[in-house]
This record gives structure tokens, C-alpha cells and sequence, in this order.
């Protein structure tokens, strides 16, 4: 049944249109050219319920965050990214476990739906799915692996990450977090700074292998 197949994100294929900057822009540029001076990155300890992740990214309209380990109080350890589809990928394996202990007719019509809504009647060997430390859910789809850089990096490494299937990536200030920088905001920055690409601009989409 391939609806409730957890095994999907392994087989998840980004689709990009990538290419390396220009050799004048790749030696000129940083990453803290991109980044947003007035930013303060949404950051999650890892002993926070799912529940709680859940809100506070709705919150903040974001679908991943970074997760610190909070059982430290000396250190400050950067445990990985909690991603949307981290979420959506083990309410799929507790539905998946479900359906093989229980007959199929229990699984007909809207029953999807009402396993599916709330957060507080989904059981996970034997724990409210909804209690579940967020630190114990991190990359579970296999989606969105904890990378990071400096501010002082080249702009050119974080392209060449996003080009290999990254969608985020943490942009680190000595061993602070300074902000998560995504696809989106580096062709953000390319639009704004069109002059930077020279004729590559005018290239069309058709020309990139």
C-alpha cells in the first residue's frame, strides 16, 4: 500500500536547477552577505514534546528548526534539524504499525482522518505520540540531514550544498548559531542582486543540465 509506505523518503529525488556561481562572484561573496542582518534563528531543545515543536513552528510559519541538546547546561550542542516530514513520516510508521495489529474494516472510510487529527490519540508503543521528546524524531525521513557553515565561508560551498538535495543549512558564528539559511534565500539574494550573474541571468532554465 503505498499511501501509508514510510520507505518513501528514502526514494525522495529533489528536483533542482543548480549551477556554480561565477568565478568572480564565488571569490567575492560570503555567506554572511545572504544572511539577514536583523535575523534571530527559531531554535528547539530536544526534550520539547512534538506537540509543542508542532506549535511553535506553526507559530513561526517555519517547517524545520534547529535542535539543541538541553540536557547540558554547559554546552550548547547542536543535535540536528526537526523537519515537517521528520513528523509526517513516523505519524505514517505508527499508522503502518497499527493497521498490521488491527482488521483492515478498522481502517475503512474516515478512519484516516480521525487517526490522523489529533496528536493525542496517536499511541506509539505504548506513549502519546504527542509527548514524544522532538530529539528522538530528528531526520526521520532522511530528508534533512544537519549541516552547517560559517558566516565567513564562501558562498560557493553553500550552493554546492544545496545542489547535492540540502534544503537548509546552519550558518554558525564561531560555535553559535547565527542563522539556517535555505534554498529560497539564496535565489532570493540572486534576484535581488541580478547584476552579480552577469549573463547567466538571461540563460534559460532549458540550458542547465
Amino acid at each position: 500500500d503505498a499511501l501509508y509506505d514510510t520507505s518513501f523518503s528514502r526514494k525522495f529525488v529533489p528536483v533542482l536547477v543548480f549551477f556554480t556561481p561565477p568565478p568572480r562572484m564565488a571569490d567575492k561573496l560570503m555567506v554572511a552577505d545572504v544572511v539577514s542582518p536583523n535575523q534571530t534563528p527559531v531554535v528547539i531543545p530536544g526534550s520539547t514534546s512534538i506537540e509543542e515543536t508542532l506549535q511553535i513552528l506553526s507559530k513561526h510559519n517555519i517547517l524545520s528548526a534547529p535542535v539543541i541538546d538541553d540536557s547540558n547546561a554547559n554546552a550548547v550542542d547542536y543535535l540536528g534539524f526537526i523537519d515537517i516530514f521528520d513528523v509526517i513520516s513516523q505519524v505514517l510508521q505508527a499508522y503502518q504499525e497499527d493497521r498490521e495489529h488491527m482488521p483492515i474494516s478498522a481502517f475503512e472510510g474516515s478512519d484516516w482522518h480521525l487517526f490522523s487529527t489529533n496528536a493525542h490519540t496517536l499511541k506509539i508503543r505504548g506513549r502519546e505520540f504527542a509527548q514524544i521528546p522532538t530529539s528522538e524524531l530528528l531526520n526521520k525521513s532522511n530528508l534533512d540531514p544537519f549541516y552547517s557553515v560559517q558566516l565567513s565561508s564562501s558562498l560557493k560551498i553553500l550552493m554546492q550544498f544545496f545542489a547535492k538535495g540540502l534544503h537548509r543549512v546552519a550558518v554558525m558564528h564561531g560555535a553559535s548559531l547565527a542563522s539556517v539559511l535555505t534554498q529560497s534565500d539564496v535565489m532570493r539574494f540572486c534576484a535581488r542582486h541580478r547584476e552579480l550573474w552577469h549573463q547567466l541571468a538571461d540563460t534559460p532554465i532549458s540550458a542547465f543540465p
